[in-house]
């Protein structure tokens, strides 16, 4: 089985291969031939993610945003070594977002859904920080 990683946190990623196709760090220098900034070739953005020079940002200040970066390469290894460094921030008091998700997944291409801003219908396995209190659930008990 052919595993891809999805990925809705980002900042850098390792994969132990040979000469780390999967890896990226700032600064981000490639484009896209449709102009857009990328954190590698290897690497597509969705959603609302958006990739600047120096940093990557899934998803701007705002509700009801989901963003992702996902690799269009499989792992092609049988073992791999992944580091992740993120960062949660944004202006308001309250209310960062609903959480970060990690997936490695046999499906090739990101398809957008609810579960963490993925489709809960995949071969694999996600790692997912859900970091919102959903205070509706805890009125109701």
């Amino acid at each position: 089985m052919r595993l891809f990683f999805f990925m809705l946190v980002a900042a850098a990623a390792s994969a132990a291969r040979a000469g780390d196709d999967l890896s990226f760090a700032a600064p981000f220098d490639a484009v896209a031939a449709t102009g857009d900034r990328q954190v590698s070739p290897a690497w597509r953005a969705h959603g609302s993610a958006a990739v600047h020079r120096n940093f990557a940002r899934l998803t701007p200040d705002r509700q009801s945003k989901a963003g992702a970066l996902w690799s269009a390469e499989s792992v092609g290894a049988d073992q791999a070594t992944l580091e992740l460094t993120f960062r949660i921030s944004g202006q308001g008091q309250h209310f960062f977002g609903d959480g970060l998700a990690l997936w490695l997944s046999a499906d090739r291409a990101f398809r957008a859904g609810a579960f963490h801003g993925a489709d809960p219908r995949f071969a694999g396995v996600a790692v997912v920080a859900d970091t919102f209190r959903n205070d509706e659930a805890a009125d109701a008990a």
